[in-house]
């Protein structure tokens, strides 16, 4: 499957889930469109990530002779010098999910200010509304195993040297 197949696959699961998320605020959904909207955020997650692995792939293979933090490496990035490597996370979890007891499928970290927010394969999708609110540029998965960044403004990804 090549980037456009998944880039496809995604739009495809976002506007089914776009349709459901509409049917459950009305009220309609089933017990069974319930499930299946849980397993399209999951799959849309899944395939959001192969997509930032793959590209993180191409950008690592690149020469990386442009601004550099120790440790991390980014072709085209013009924020890593607002990125803190040894920002303190707000919590164990999404913030605002926590605060209002929802739930979420992955969680950010962002690089500016420690903020967890939940990814935007979430409902809420707080990470990305962090970014909007405060133009943080740079986020973390905050997930177990995975080193990757997102920079929001440059639409780059980058991973750990």
């Amino acid at each position: 499957m090549d980037d456009q197949q998944i880039i496809d696959h995604i739009n495809s699961l976002a506007s089914e889930e776009h349709l459901l998320f509409n049917r459950e605020s009305e009220g309609k959904v089933s017990p069974e469109e319930r499930e299946r909207l849980r397993r399209i955020e999951v799959t849309l997650d899944q395939a959001w990530d192969l997509l930032h692995q793959r590209r993180a792939r191409r950008n690592a293979a690149r020469p990386r002779d442009r601004r550099r933090v120790p440790g991390m490496s980014a072709e085209t990035c013009s924020h890593l010098d607002e990125v803190h490597l040894d920002v303190a996370p707000s919590g164990d979890g999404c913030k605002e999910c926590l605060e209002i007891g929802d739930i979420w499928v992955h969680l950010r970290l962002c690089m500016s200010c420690g903020h967890v927010g939940c990814c935007d394969s979430s409902k809420n999708k707080h990470a990305t509304k962090h970014h909007r609110a405060t133009d943080h540029p740079v986020i973390r998965s905050f997930q177990p195993g995975e080193d990757w960044f997102w920079c929001y403004p440059d639409q780059l990804m980058f991973e750990l040297d």
